[in-house]
């Protein structure tokens, strides 16, 4: 864009009636634009923390019903997972 077509275009700008709504708009627009990239961080640090108990819980089910299977006592379901 040439000096004198961005001149004209920044003069427009500045003398456009809607010029305030505009900037606070695109204010606005970028505090939630961090806000959405913070929340969307803190849900998948969710995730992983989910998935990591997950796993967590599914081995200490199976430890549980190694040692049910190894001390041969009678068949009992696992108190956590229903397994």
């Amino acid at each position: 864009m040439s000096v004198g077509r961005r001149e004209a275009y920044e003069l427009f700008r500045r003398d456009y009636e809607h010029n305030s709504t505009i900037e606070s708009n695109k204010q606005t627009l970028k505090q939630l634009s961090v806000e959405a990239k913070q929340l969307g961080e803190q849900l998948a640090e969710s995730r992983n923390k989910i998935s990591m108990l997950a796993i967590l819980c599914l081995s200490v089910c199976m430890m549980e019903i190694s040692l049910i299977l190894i001390s041969s006592v009678d068949w009992v379901t696992c108190r956590m997972c229903d397994l």
